[in-house]
């Protein structure tokens, strides 16, 4: 893989990281913290053909640490949703 870069047009090799280096960049929970600690997300997400996409969305967010995730969309997408 080959990376330019306009001033000096030298070769960048990318370096592969390590699961360690990946889990010590995510910050410690402490046991006394609750979902409101960790953000929020209002999702303005999915359609009645792209059901999915909304639940995509919501459940990608809450696996990677949002701590409330609110879906705002057409009723059957919230029960498809509710539903999972």
């Amino acid at each position: 893989m080959k990376f330019n870069t306009k001033e000096t047009e030298e070769k960048i090799e990318p370096t592969p990281i390590t699961a360690r280096e990946v889990f010590s960049l995510i910050p410690y929970r402490q046991k006394t913290s609750t979902k409101h600690d960790f953000g929020k997300l209002f999702a303005i997400c999915g359609s009645s053909f792209y059901r999915g996409a909304a639940y995509l969305s919501c459940a990608g967010a809450l696996r990677t640490g949002v701590g409330i995730c609110t879906l705002a969309s057409i009723e059957k997408v919230v029960s498809a949703v509710a539903s999972s």
